[in-house]
C-alpha cells in the first residue's frame, strides 16, 4: 500500500471528469493490493466485497459537505447502494463501509440504526488514501472481537510488528543515555510496580525471549523488563484509543471520528494530541468521562526529548494503528459487552512463560459465569459487587451484564441503570495496566447508556492495594 497514494497523485492531474477519476482510483487500487473491484457499465459506483465507491468529477464537492453533489453521493447514491446490496446479499446494513470520492476530497459513510451517516470531507492525501486502501484490504467493518484485535494489532500482524519495533528503538537508547531522563524515570516506576521481573531466572528469561518477537539492544538483566515495558505501553495505548473512538461513535464529543481525526496532523501534532487528548484525559474528560486516564507511567513515547527522527518513526508506526482503528464498528459492542475481549488480547501479547512469572492468572470465563452463579446472589439487580483483584474486568463485566439483563426486565430507565451500576459494580488493582482494563472495559459495558443519558459518570476502577489500606 505504500506506494498507492504516490501512483495516484501522479496520475491525479489527468483526472477531468468522473470516468477518469473512476479509472484511475481503480486501477491504483487493483494494482497495489491485488483486487478486482466489480463496476457495472453505466453505473457510478464500483464495489468490492463490502466496500462500495461512489466517483463524482474531480472537485464536484467543492470541499463541502453541503453541497449538492455531495448530499447527492451520500444520501442518494451510497444509501439506496447499501441497502440494496444489504437486502441482496442477507448481510447486515453495518458491515458495509461506503465511501464517495471527487478526485479531491474522499468521505466516508456507514450505515447505523436505518440512516445513513458520514464522517468528515478529507482532503486528498496519503492518510486519507490509506484509509480507503484499508477499507479494500479488510473488505468490510470490523468488530470488536477478541479475534480481530488479537489478528489486527497483535506481534503477528504488521501494526503491532511495526509499533512495538518502533517504541523499542526509542527505549533502547533512552536507557543507555548518560545521566537521568524522564523516560527512564517512568520505567523504573513501572518496574518497582512488576519487582518480579527482576527476579525472573535465567532460564525463565530465555524461555520468555523465545516468545518475544523482539529483543532490546541492552543488559541481559534489563532485557525482559523493557520488551514488557513496551508491550505493556503498546497495550495501553491500543486500549485508550479504543475507549476514544468509541467515545466519539457514541457523540459524547465533538470528533465524530477521533482516529481519523488524528491522521490529518503533523508528527508534532499528531504527538501532541495524543499527549494532551489520550494521555492526560482532555478528550475523555470533555465527554465528561472523569479520570479515566490517570497513570502517566505509559506516556513516555510522547516525550519530547525524542529526537525528530525518532519521532516520526514512531508516528509512521502509529498512524497504521489510527487507520485499521477508524474502520472498526463502534455502534454494536454486543460481543465485546459478552467477554472480556482485552485480556484476550492482553494474552497474546504477553507470553505465557511471563504471565506466570509475575503471577498473573486470568480467570476464564466459563469459571466467571460459574462462580458467579455459584454465589447463589438473590438478586443481581440490587447487590453491590466489589473485586477486590479485578485485573481486566472480566468479573465487573458479567456483573453488569447481570443487572442489565434485569433492568431491561423491569423497564428501568437508562438513567436508572446507569446510576446503578456506577454505584453498585466496583473494582480495585495494583496493576495500572490491568485497572486501565478494565475501565475500557467497563466504558464498552455502558457507553450506550452514557450516551442516552449524557451524564457525567466516574468509572469506579480504581488503582487501590485492597490489602494494605
Amino acid at each position: 500500500m505504500s506506494d498507492l497514494y504516490k501512483n495516484l497523485k501522479k496520475d491525479s492531474h489527468n483526472w477531468a471528469n468522473e470516468e477518469e477519476v473512476r479509472k484511475g482510483w481503480l486501477k491504483h487500487i487493483e494494482n497495489s493490493l491485488g483486487i478486482t473491484f466489480h463496476a457495472e457499465r453505466g453505473r457510478n459506483d464500483a464495489s468490492y466485497n463490502q466496500v462500495i465507491i461512489e466517483f463524482k468529477d474531480r472537485g464536484l464537492f467543492k470541499g463541502s459537505t453541503t453541497s449538492f453533489s455531495f448530499k447527492e453521493a451520500i444520501y442518494d447514491r451510497l444509501d439506496k447502494y447499501i441497502r440494496r446490496r444489504a437486502k441482496s446479499e442477507g448481510i447486515p446494513e453495518e458491515d458495509y463501509i461506503g465511501i464517495a470520492i471527487d478526485g479531491l476530497h474522499i468521505c466516508f459513510a456507514f450505515m447505523k440504526a436505518g440512516k445513513i451517516t458520514h464522517r468528515n470531507l478529507l482532503p486528498f492525501n496519503q492518510a486519507s488514501v490509506e484509509l480507503v486502501a484499508q477499507a479494500c484490504f479488510d473488505s468490510k467493518r470490523r468488530a470488536v472481537t477478541a479475534e480481530n484485535l488479537v489478528e489486527d494489532f497483535g506481534h503477528k500482524g504488521e501494526i503491532g510488528h511495526a509499533m512495538m519495533a518502533a517504541l523499542v528503538a526509542v527505549l533502547e537508547r533512552q536507557l543507555t543515555e548518560a545521566g537521568n531522563n524522564k523516560i527512564k524515570l517512568l520505567f523504573e516506576e513501572w518496574r518497582t510496580l512488576f519487582g518480579q521481573v527482576a527476579d525472573l531466572s535465567k532460564a525463565q528469561a530465555a524461555e520468555i525471549r523465545k516468545h518475544i518477537p523482539f529483543s532490546p539492544k541492552l543488559p541481559v538483566a534489563d532485557m525482559v523488563a523493557a520488551s514488557l515495558f513496551v508491550i505493556h505501553t503498546y497495550n495501553a495505548l491500543v486500549m485508550k484509543l479504543l475507549a476514544a473512538e468509541i467515545v466519539a461513535q457514541y457523540g459524547l464529543t465533538a470528533f465524530p471520528d477521533f482516529c481519523e481525526h488524528l491522521l490529518g496532523h503533523d508528527d508534532d501534532q499528531l504527538l501532541h494530541l495524543l499527549d494532551v487528548e489520550v494521555e492526560r484525559g482532555a478528550f475523555f474528560e470533555a465527554a465528561r468521562i472523569k479520570g479515566f486516564v490517570e497513570e502517566a507511567v505509559f506516556s513516555w513515547y510522547v516525550d519530547e526529548s525524542i529526537p525528530k527522527k525518532e519521532r516520526g518513526n514512531l508516528c509512521a508506526a502509529i498512524r497504521p494503528l489510527l487507520t485499521q482503528l477508524a474502520l472498526y464498528r463502534m455502534d454494536d459492542l454486543t460481543a465485546a459487552r459478552s467477554r472480556d475481549v482485552l485480556k484476550t488480547f492482553y494474552q497474546a501479547l504477553v507470553p505465557e512463560t511471563l504471565r506466570k512469572a509475575l503471577g498473573e492468572f486470568y480467570t476464564p470465563d466459563w469459571l466467571v459465569d460459574v462462580a458467579c452463579d455459584r454465589a447463589e446472589v438473590e438478586d443481581w439487580s440490587t447487590v453491590r459487587v466489589l473485586d477486590p483483584t479485578c485485573g481486566s474486568g472480566s468479573f465487573l463485566l458479567e456483573a453488569i451484564r447481570r443487572k442489565r439483563k434485569l433492568a431491561v426486565k423491569a423497564k428501568l430507565s437508562p438513567a436508572d441503570t446507569l446510576a446503578g451500576l456506577i454505584d453498585q459494580v466496583w473494582g480495585f488493582d495494583l496493576n495500572p495496566l490491568a485497572v486501565q482494563a478494565a475501565r475500557v472495559n467497563f466504558l464498552i459495558a455502558v457507553a450506550d447508556l452514557v450516551a442516552a443519558t449524557g451524564a457525567e459518570v466516574e468509572l469506579p476502577v480504581l488503582l487501590a492495594d485492597a490489602v494494605y489500606s
